[in-house]
């Protein structure tokens, strides 16, 4: 590194794809995927590879190989509880939007099914078109031109919230 006047920058250890242990992936090696390829072909300690690119130049170097671990259950337990429990949320709000959508096309009404099932109601002030959106976002016009009249349907809006929508006419 010295002798090309680059600087010299110790990582954490990373994978084959250049990420961290948490999935992270160090910007130094945002570019770098044919590098760590040929760093991991074989198990040859200080093999190096050299790259020039527009404006930098790049020696990898392997200095280490670590074997593959599972973690002990204590180390990862806190992660993989508040993972579980997000998951299991997810999955309840799916069934209750599934369910929500299921008993409204199947003919119960839409706002008491919707408080029946602790969602909010709101109904468009007045009626829209595509030309005349009234702010309404994109994915939930979407949603609703593709439904047909008198379904209704999960539609998510940019953000990816979910929204029940019922399409009148």
């Amino acid at each position: 590194a010295k002798q090309f006047g680059a600087p010299i920058v110790s990582l954490a250890p990373v994978d084959r794809t250049g990420r961290l242990a948490n999935g992270a992936a160090p910007p130094e090696l945002a570019a770098q995927s044919e590098g760590l390829e040929a760093l991991f072909q074989g198990d040859t300690l200080g093999r190096t590879h050299f790259a020039r690119g527009e404006d930098a130049k790049v020696i990898l170097r392997l200095d280490a190989i670590t074997p593959a671990r599972t973690p002990d259950l204590a180390e990862v337990r806190d992660r993989v509880s508040a993972l579980y429990i997000n998951r299991r949320r997810q999955e309840a709000a799916e069934k209750l939007l599934a369910d929500t959508v299921a008993s409204i096309n199947a003919g119960a009404p839409f706002k008491a099914t919707a408080d029946a099932a602790g969602l909010i109601s709101a109904s468009p002030p007045d009626a829209f078109s595509r030309a005349d959106a009234k702010g309404l976002d994109p994915a939930i016009l979407e949603a609703a031109f593709s439904a047909a009249p008198g379904a209704a349907v999960v539609a998510r809006t940019s953000q990816g919230e979910p929204i029940v929508v019922k399409v009148e006419t």
